[in-house]
């Protein structure tokens, strides 16, 4: 997701890039506001053990970027008269499989987009969308504790910091939305956290795609075309 939003000339997108920027703004995927959930996730599990090998673990299981963004262009471009969603990029979404780091948050925003698109309801219940972000934002809240106890953590992971508090936020779970909070641990400037906070309130008075841009803004402090 950084790697679209930091490349600034039409020429470093990839054909597949490409074609998820042409197809993202569509009426077929309508973002709502949402529901805030209190007190639903495991804020007290344990995360000592995860933040002494967290270095070795961040950048293990899947997706990787290529099948990120793979996933994420059947998604965009699913025929609504048919909804076939590849056996592929479903596996992806339903793996249970450990991951961490950029991966896993990358499961629970296509999970996300994957939820609001109009082939939803036929692909399966509303409640298994729910379970499954329920499961990996769980294990992203773990590894945001870890970070926060590692002497370097909120220097050398705030983007990916910043980027779950997004993502798993957009499920709606209190633990993720206490932007100020983050300010404080991650050194956000103000005019950023600002620009967060009005995405958010705009997206939930309009119920539309415009807390896309955002979520490439995001992802982009710090990293160049290739971070992740």
């Amino acid at each position: 997701m950084n790697q679209l939003a930091s490349c600034k000339n039409p020429g470093e997108f990839n054909p597949v890039q490409e074609l998820i920027l042409r197809n993202a703004f569509q009426r077929n995927v309508l973002l709502l506001p949402p529901s805030l959930k209190y007190g639903a996730l495991n804020a007290n599990a344990e995360y000592e053990q995860l933040a002494m090998s967290y270095d070795s673990l961040v950048s293990q299981g899947s997706p990787n970027r290529t099948e990120s963004d793979l996933c994420m262009r059947d998604i965009v471009t699913l025929d609504t008269s048919r909804c076939k969603l590849s056996l592929n990029c479903l596996d992806l979404l339903t793996s249970e499989a450990p991951a961490y780091g950029y991966q896993r948050t990358h499961q629970v925003l296509l999970l996300y987009m994957l939820q609001h698109h109009k082939c939803a309801p036929r692909l399966s219940p509303p409640q298994l969308y729910e379970e499954l972000a329920k499961g990996h934002c769980n294990e992203i809240l773990g590894e945001q504790n870890a970070i926060r106890s590692l002497a370097l953590g909120m220097g050398k992971y705030k983007d990916l910091y910043l980027e779950q508090a997004t993502i798993c936020g957009l499920w709606g779970y209190n633990e993720f939305l206490n932007w100020r909070n983050a300010q404080k641990r991650g050194g956000v400037g103000e005019e950023a956290l600002e620009e967060v906070e009005e995405n958010m309130e705009a997206s939930q008075e309009h119920g539309s795609w415009i807390l896309m841009p955002h979520l490439l803004q995001v992802t982009k402090w710090g990293g160049s075309c290739s971070t992740h």
